[in-house]
């Protein structure tokens, strides 16, 4: 099979990061997509809760699209902060303080993706990309991604959201932040004060079995992130690089990146990712 089965453990494991592990999860956020219009917004949201002293209460929170920019952000900053300050990571209140280096940062890049930043990718999309597309994808049916905007897109996610901030101008490309090595964080970093809530970054499976009649369910549709694995209730979930038992052939090491996540969930310039 093309997928292996996940460690059949219950989804209680995931309980131990709610403010009560013993039980299942209390307070839930749900930040929806609409490009850097719900980012800029779900950016307030967080300030907000924040603010209110609500956003440590926080045990799950489930994006999509722009939804998703604004929580990877605070993902990435949680986790290139961790260890620093005496141990303790990057405090909230600097992170949403309007006059801080973070907010800072993410109001200097508010013109996210502009011409300046497709004008090549779209030329190269144009020219070699679409009968690349044609060949590859229409004829013998790989589902590659020829779409060169995806990569200058997802890097400048990786640019404006994933990298530590800088005083002025823009900051170089933060570090690949591995899902694994976010899962090993969330684990690590203890106090809820020190990491953000379980997250889930959701997209969409575009496969040719969801094309049946079957395909009207949701579930059929919707594929999830988290940071201790991937996939749906219809296609199944599984671990990122799951390591083989003693009894069991070597498994197909799988994982992504944050930034690649981001972009699979925005898919805002990505005509052909599957």
């Amino acid at each position: 099979a093309e997928y292996e089965v996940p460690d059949g453990k219950p989804p209680g494991d995931e309980w131990q990061l709610n403010k009560y592990p013993e039980l299942p999860p209390s307070l839930c956020l749900a930040l929806s997509g609409g490009g850097l219009r719900s980012a800029t917004f779900t950016l307030g949201v967080l300030k907000g809760l924040h603010a209110a002293d609500l956003l440590k209460d926080v045990d799950v929170a489930s994006s999509v699209s722009g939804g998703g920019y604004a929580l990877s952000w605070y993902v990435a900053q949680k986790f290139l902060g961790h260890g620093k300050n005496g141990g303790k990571g990057v405090n909230d209140d600097r992170l949403f303080a309007l006059d801080d280096i973070w907010q800072q940062h993410l109001r200097r890049n508010s013109e996210f993706f502009t011409v300046g930043h497709a004008s090549l990718p779209l030329a190269i999309a144009v020219l070699p990309g679409i009968p690349l597309n044609l060949v590859a994808n229409g004829l013998f049916g790989l589902h590659m991604n020829t779409s060169f905007l995806y990569n200058a897109y997802a890097q400048r996610l990786r640019q404006v959201y994933h990298s530590p901030p800088c005083e002025s101008g823009n900051c170089p490309p933060g570090p690949d932040i591995d899902m694994v090595e976010l899962a090993k964080f969330m684990r690590a970093a203890g106090s809820r004060a020190n990491r953000p809530p379980l997250f889930i970054f959701n997209t969409t499976a575009l496969i040719h079995e969801s094309a049946g009649p079957q395909a009207g369910l949701l579930q059929n549709a919707v594929f999830e992130f988290t940071p201790f694995q991937y996939g749906s209730a219809a296609l199944g979930r599984y671990l990122y690089q799951p390591e083989a038992g003693p009894d069991q052939p070597p498994r197909v090491q799988r994982s992504w990146s944050l930034h690649e996540i981001a972009a699979f969930s925005g898919a805002a310039l990505d005509f052909n990712k599957q």
